[in-house]
């Protein structure tokens, strides 16, 4: 049977390029399919969509994600040093199904190195105290935000190769990890692509379509269905709070928050991870595939037991949120879609600014890495986040405007560390999650009718065979 998979790309991705992507997926004997093939009842581009047909096409999208066997995802960083936040929002989502996936990107620098270049200055450089009572050195950003170096030198003090292994993002490369397939990059073909071309360069594509093809020839068991065992009450708190020098503080005071609500809060780091036994697997440069493995099974463990999720999405080193955040939003819709219920995703921001002003924001006033900055401005919206979050959200029946310049917040303006340790306008989130859930009925148990509109026939006999496996499967 021929396999469909999902070519997940950023958005503004010149029409031209897509139909090349989609030619070269067929010729590899796949079926391709692209967000923009989701086709709705009448001639309105998505952006121009009220909220139920935004819903909607949220729907029928996670529906053809739920179809294909695979993912393509270009984690090409948009606007700063995170990628389109759709494509991670659909990384997460068939992580959660245990999809193979296959990532690339256009652009060979690794997290931390995007970060400097964001940074436009040194990093500031602390010391603290470990668990050992050994001193460990810390790198902050002019934020005052921590750096996620999973183990990663310096670049400004350190020069050596990184090797293959050089994307280094641990939720992202989570996926890649688990199943063996390393994310492309430009550097692993001994290519550069420039600037102008990141968004239309298909050198890296082909590659991934290549590496497809020998990982079919050698897959034995393509799709194993997860067992989650969730807390309805557990709430799961995502988002660059975890990058703060307070980090501890900063979830505690939210979890007391939540508790007042009668929810259990769940942080990023509540798993612990044994650190000591995964640091003889470092590379000479420092480089620990293992340390981003681990921090990714801690997450998924932790996001498994949550019934829903709170998702902060204030923009982070660039017009986006962090795309942490934003893979663990998907990976809990899908996990939601493996359970047959409603998705029960909410998102706050502390940014009073929708996503067309953060990008004229960003175009007027540089602050870093454009990176595609002219191709999104041709392409207006007006969503606060993305297609796929804004989607998530109403799916969710949670409000879009849970930010500062909104009525459920308080008006504040908030900079550097402030903008992601203020909990104001998280409490005013959970709050109104709290009304929500108490007048609906048993919102986290029901099977919800909406993941299963109407469909061809062979689309119906791929639902029904997935709700059997899943009614086998699923705890």
């Amino acid at each position: 049977m021929t396999k469909r998979v999902f070519i997940a790309v950023p958005e503004f991705t010149p029409h031209e390029t897509i139909e090349k992507m989609r030619r070269k997926a067929r010729n590899e004997g796949y079926v391709p399919l692209f967000a923009i093939d989701i086709k709705v009842n009448d001639s309105l581009e998505p952006h121009a969509f009220d909220e139920e047909k935004k819903t909607q096409y949220f729907y029928d999208l996670c529906e053809q994600l739920t179809s294909c066997d695979r993912i393509i995802a270009n984690l090409t960083p948009v606007l700063g040093t995170e990628p389109d936040p759709d494509v991670t929002f659909q990384l997460g989502y068939m992580a959660a199904q245990n999809k193979p996936v296959h990532a690339y990107t256009n652009v060979s620098k690794t997290l931390c190195e995007r970060v400097l270049e964001w940074n436009q200055t040194p990093f500031t450089t602390q010391e603290h105290p470990s668990a050992s009572g050994a001193p460990t050195l810390t790198d902050y950003d002019r934020n005052g935000m921590r750096i996620e170096n999973m183990g990663i030198k310096n670049p400004q003090i350190d020069s050596d190769n990184p090797g293959e292994d050089s994307y280094h993002h641990p939720m992202l490369e989570g996926p890649s990890i688990m199943s063996g397939i390393p994310v492309q990059t430009p550097a692993l073909l001994g290519i550069e692509v420039p600037e102008e071309a990141l968004y239309s360069n298909t050198n890296v594509f082909n590659r991934v379509c290549q590496d497809i093809k020998k990982y079919r020839q050698t897959e034995q068991n393509p799709t194993i269905y997860h067992k989650y065992k969730e807390d309805p009450n557990a709430a799961y708190i995502a988002g660059p709070g975890e990058f703060l020098p307070n980090s501890e503080r900063y979830f505690v005071e939210a979890k007391e928050h939540m508790d007042s609500f009668h929810m259990r809060g769940v942080s990023p780091n509540d798993e612990p991870i044994n650190f000591d036994s995964i640091k003889a697997s470092a590379f000479p440069n420092g480089n620990n595939p293992l340390l981003r493995k681990a921090v990714y099974e801690a997450r998924l463990a932790n996001i498994a037991k949550a019934g829903l999720g709170i998702i902060n999405l204030t923009p982070h080193r660039g017009v986006h949120p962090e795309s942490s955040a934003v893979f663990e939003m998907g990976y809990m819709v899908g996990k939601d879609r493996a359970l047959w219920k409603i998705p029960r995703v909410f998102g706050f921001s502390n940014s009073p600014h929708a996503l067309n002003e953060r990008i004229k924001n960003w175009k007027n006033s540089p602050l870093g890495p454009g990176y595609g900055t002219e191709l999104a401005l041709q392409r207006p919206s007006n969503h606060i986040y993305s297609k796929m979050v804004d989607g998530a959200i109403l799916a969710s029946k949670g409000h879009l405007d849970h930010r500062p310049s909104s009525l459920v917040a308080k008006a504040n303006s908030l900079e550097g560390v402030n903008t992601y340790s203020d909990i104001a306008t998280f409490k005013a989130c959970v709050a109104n999650i709290a009304l929500k859930t108490q007048a609906e009925k048993a919102p986290n148990t029901s099977r919800f009718s909406i993941w299963t509109q109407p469909l061809s026939k062979e689309e119906t006999q791929r639902i029904n065979e997935d709700k059997r496996r899943s009614a086998l499967n699923v705890s």
